[in-house]
């Protein structure tokens, strides 16, 4: 099998990498009541840890949390609403990553899907506020 490049992976936080080749399946969650992909089903805790703990059981590599959706005509929540949808879920997230995976390998990377520097900037910084030894987002998405 030949060697990947650097461009067959992502460089993620804290110096990980994430292969990309052959592929990397990312999982969603969306914690905002008017997604169009699925129809705001993850808007509880007991509803996103379920979803986050299928993505992570059904072998994904990274999950991707978004709090305002971006479907054509969707309103502006604004950076305030944004951060109250999207802080819970993804403290939830970096907190299971300190529970053992349930498959081999690396945890799950988790990307926050923005397009705020403000919301950016709190999620790279949420993990301080949380237990000693969680560990930071991943990656932001920026969706713009």
């Amino acid at each position: 099998m030949p060697q990947a490049d650097a461009a067959s992976f992502w460089q993620l936080a804290g110096g990980g990498r994430r292969a990309l080749v052959p592929f990397l399946v990312a999982g969603i969650l969306n914690v905002t009541p008017d997604s169009f992909s699925d129809g705001g089903r993850y808007l509880t805790p007991d509803a996103w840890l379920g979803r986050l703990r299928d993505i992570a059981r059904q072998g994904a590599g990274m999950v991707d949390i978004g709090a305002e959706s971006t479907r054509p005509g969707a309103e502006d929540i604004g950076p305030d609403e944004e951060w109250r949808r999207l802080a819970p879920a993804l403290a939830s997230a970096l907190r299971l990553r300190l529970e053992p995976s349930p498959l081999p390998g690396p945890p799950v990377a988790i990307a926050v899907d923005t397009f705020r520097a403000a919301t950016a900037a709190a999620a790279l910084d949420i993990h301080r506020s949380l237990e000693p030894g969680c560990p930071p987002v991943d990656a932001v998405n920026d969706i713009s």
